[in-house]
Formats: C-alpha cells, structure tokens, sequence
C-alpha cells in the first residue's frame, strides 16, 4: 500500500510538473502547483507560483493562468491551439515516458512491459492474477518498477481520452470556441466542473474496487 501511495504521488507530480514546465516555456502563467486536493496543509510561493501539498492525495493539480479567460497575453486560452496542445499533453507524454523507462529496466523490452501492465490491470479488476504470475514465472518482480510503471501508463491512457476534465477532453474543448462564441468560456468552466466531479468520484470508486473488494 506505502509503495503504491509513493508511486502515485510520483506519478502525480511528475504529469503535473509537465503541464507547468511545457506552459512556463509557452510564455503562459502557472498560478499553483498542488500535490493533492483540498486545503494545502502547506504551501510556500516560489517566483510567482504557489506549491502546495494537500491532504486529499488521489490527484493532484497545475492552476495554469487564464482557464477561464483570455484577457491577458499570457491567459491560457489567449494561446493558439498549437500551443493550448502542448501544454494539455505534456503531462501525459511524461507518464508514458516514465513507464517505458520501467519496462526497458525491468523486462528490457517496452512492448512486454505494456503486456504486462494491460494484464494486470485486467487482473485489478476481475481479481484474476493467473496470467500476470505466469508472465512473472521465473522473473522476480521488482514491486516498485511494477507499480510505478502501471501507474504512470494508467495516467497517460486515462488522461488521453476525449471526457471533461481530462487532458483529452481539454484537447477537444478547446476546438469548440469558434463554435460557442461568446458562450465559450461559460460552457468550458461548467463541463469541466461537472467533469471534474464525475472524474473523482470514479477515481474513489476504482481505489476502493482495487484495494478493499476480494
């Protein structure tokens, strides 16, 4: 369970410090920079940004300048899509990185790690390990690697998909400011509150299945 946490809380970071490097170099304001939700248990404000760790550790977030505007040269929507782009895949392209550097240590091959990994997700959730322990006959597993890399492969898959809140549905969201005008902003904050919402109730529903359901 300790491991798990510290491998979500790397994996965490790491996606959210994408999304903050790759908009810091697109010219677009970071506003905070959180490990965790809710109300930080501490924070300190470094050149401008606000980082923060939060007791709520299913999550975490990068407050980028300009979500909900784009008054400002340096607003995130103000930015063509090129780089809006950029900066929603940027934590995604970090997460799938990281698992590949996991399988290429671990198996020595990338394809076998993401085997590995799509198995034992299926495994999670049917509570079926057959297939994963004969695929670990004969390798010892190194339990760090193993959780660290399904992790990090499970953010970038989850985050990619074109739903609210999510990098995906971001990438998608964005498209639609010539279709809803005016209304643009408006519809782009209510769909990604609501999505948000919806996104952290599965997200506890998923962690209760895995880890308290035999």
């Amino acid at each position: 369970m300790l491991i798990f946490l510290g491998c979500m809380l790397i994996a965490i970071i790491m996606h959210e410090l994408g999304h903050m490097l790759v908009a810091l170099k697109c010219g677009v304001g970071v506003k905070a920079f959180s490990v965790g939700f809710g109300k930080p248990l501490f924070h300190k404000t470094y050149k401008g940004i606000d980082y923060r760790f939060s007791p709520l550790l299913i999550g975490g977030y990068c407050d980028i300048k300009g979500m909900e505007s784009k008054k400002e040269k340096d607003d995130f929507l103000a930015q063509r899509y090129s780089k809006k782009l950029a900066i929603l895949l940027a934590g995604v392209t970090i997460n799938f990185i990281i698992a590949c550097i996991c399988y290429l240590i671990q198996f020595g091959d990338i394809g076998l790690g993401l085997k590995v990994d799509f198995l034992t997700a299926g495994a999670m959730l049917t509570k079926d390990y057959t297939k994963v322990a004969m695929i670990y006959a004969g390798v010892e597993p190194n339990l760090f690697l193993a959780q660290l890399s399904i992790i990090n492969i499970f953010c970038a898959i989850t985050n990619i998909l074109p739903l609210p809140a999510l990098d995906g549905g971001h990438s998608v969201l964005v498209l639609m400011e010539k279709v809803w005008k005016e209304n643009f902003i408006k519809y782009y904050t209510l769909i990604s509150n609501i999505g948000f919402a919806i996104l952290m109730l599965l997200q506890v529903v998923f962690l209760y299945w895995v880890f308290f359901i035999n």
